[in-house]
C-alpha cells in the first residue's frame, strides 16, 4: 500500500508491514488473521499459504481476494 493507505490502516489499529509474502517478517503464531489482496498470482502460492499458516494463531483466519478471475 502507499503511505496514505498505510497511515489510514494504522489509524484504525491495523498492523501494516512491508515484506515478501513467502517470508513474512513476524514470529510464528503472531496474528489472528491475514488479509491478502491480489498478491497470490505473483508469488509461490504454496509457500505463501504455508507462511500464512505459520504466522496465524490456531483457528486464525485468512481473507484472500483476486481481481479478474472467472
Amino acid at each position: 500500500p502507499d503511505s496514505a493507505e498505510s497511515a489510514a490502516a494504522r489509524a484504525k489499529g491495523l498492523t501494516v508491514l512491508d515484506g515478501v509474502e513467502e517470508r513474512l517478517p513476524v514470529p510464528d503464531g503472531a496474528y489472528d488473521g491475514v488479509v491478502c489482496c491480489i498478491v497470490v498470482p505473483y508469488t509461490d502460492a504454496r509457500q505463501a499459504v504455508a507462511e500464512w499458516a505459520r504466522v496465524l494463531v490456531p483457528g486464525g483466519e485468512v481473507r484472500v481476494s483476486f481481481i479478474g478471475l472467472g
